[in-house]
């Protein structure tokens, strides 16, 4: 087959509506990286509606005026948007849900070819530079193994130095390092294996991007995604400034794992 003739027939894949997309997506507070979960309600010129039901697992609830990362490419114009500001919120007694507007008023290129569009409305993915839909999956899901490698790395050399800055004792010292760093890295090294456990599966020459929904639990994969190093009980445990820019860089790598769970769900979605 042409080349040319073959990218333009997976640019013309079929599109999802945003109101078929009742899934929930990650998003996460710019002040303090806190990840919450949202339901993309509606869109309009430059801004949004967010549902947080109360029925989420991971549940928060957003104030006027914060600024959210929604981890998730919103194309208007042309151009991308990621992040934006709580302009309005109230409780939506229907939906058991606080409902909160989002102005949009950031750029940002999306990191894959998905992406929500404003103008009409649509799941857009453009599929031109893979072979396969199943490509696109395994290589959101490379990344996620890369990223959470990175955040071992992080935790490995964040150790030693806390033993030389925190300014408690010998013994204090062995039960945070068990509590704060072993065990997060413990549990990070779990998440990583489940996610190359995913990579096995999708190496099946059998799996198909139709097949997406019996191969991925939706639950599974969001305790996998997760942040296992909560910043706030560091911070507390480890009153040292020195400390934040490990803290903020492994937090930076969280993020982009909520990106990768968002475009999963998106492919999730684009698969029925």
């Amino acid at each position: 087959m042409d080349e040319t003739v073959f990218s333009q027939d997976l640019r013309s894949e079929h599109r999802v509506d945003i109101s078929s997309i009742i899934l929930p997506f990650l998003g996460s507070r710019e002040d303090d990286f806190t990840p919450f979960q949202y339901i993309l309600a509606d869109l309009s010129l430059h801004g949004a509606k967010v549902l947080l039901p109360s029925w989420l697992s991971r549940r928060d609830r957003l104030s006027l005026g914060d600024e959210v990362d929604f981890h998730a490419p919103f194309r208007f114009g042309g151009e991308t948007y990621t992040s934006g500001c709580i302009v309005w919120e109230r409780w939506d007694k229907e939906f058991d849900a606080q409902s909160c507007g989002v102005r949009f008023d950031r750029k940002k290129p999306a990191i894959y070819p998905v992406a929500i569009s404003f103008d009409d409305r649509y799941l857009d993915i453009d599929l031109a530079a893979f072979h396969t839909p199943e490509g696109l999956v395994s290589l959101v899901i490379k990344d996620a193994v890369l990223l959470k490698r990175g955040i071992r790395i992080y935790l490995k050399h964040l150790a030693p130095y806390l033993s030389r800055i925190s300014g408690i004792d010998k013994d204090q010292y062995a039960l945070l390092r068990a509590f704060l760093l072993e065990e997060p890295a413990a549990h990070v090294a779990r998440n990583q294996k489940r996610l190359e456990k995913v990579l096995e599966v999708l190496s099946d020459p059998t799996f198909s991007q139709a097949d997406l929904a019996s191969y991925i639990d939706i639950e599974e994969l969001l305790d996998v995604f997760e942040p296992e190093i909560p910043a706030d009980v560091f911070m507390f445990a480890f009153q040292d400034e020195a400390i934040a820019p490990y803290l903020r860089s492994i937090k930076m790598l969280e993020k982009k794992l909520y990106n990768n769970y968002n475009t999963l769900m998106m492919l999730y979605v684009h698969s029925f």
